[in-house]
């Protein structure tokens, strides 16, 4: 017998829930540096030490990655029940595009890739000839 309330309903497993959001954050050199704050929701609070959080961190142009980690989801911070790792990166093109690809897995299961496009700044001025 099937319950009409929950007959549309979807059962979901531990990662189709994951949500990730990375919102930059101002820095004091925005030639050089990004600080991108990575939100993750959804994950179960029961079982935290089983969830890792991966990022790749790239020049959009080219591909060349400048950092390509895992973290645990027990070292990141909980801030009004959502987990969020701050990441700083320096020594940057300035004037340049860069990707942020953030997946969680839990076990064996691996959430889809969020990719986030982030950009230094530049000095836009031009010097004028006298």
């Amino acid at each position: 017998m099937i319950d009409d309330e929950n007959a549309d309903e979807l059962k979901l497993g531990p990662v189709e829930h994951i949500f990730h959001d990375a919102l930059e954050v101002e820095v004091e050199d925005s030639l050089s540096q990004l600080a991108i704050d990575v939100k993750i929701l959804g994950w179960l609070k029961d079982d935290r030490s089983s969830y890792y959080l991966h990022y790749k961190f790239s020049k959009r142009e080219g591909g060349e990655i400048y950092s390509n980690e895992t973290i645990p989801y027990d070292d990141i911070q909980i801030k009004d029940d959502i987990l969020t790792k701050s990441l700083l990166f320096e020594d940057l093109d300035s004037l340049t595009e860069y990707c942020l690809e953030l997946s969680s897995t839990y076990r064996d299961e691996v959430t889809k890739i969020d990719t986030y496009f982030f950009f230094t700044k530049g000095d836009t001025t031009t010097n004028e000839m006298e």
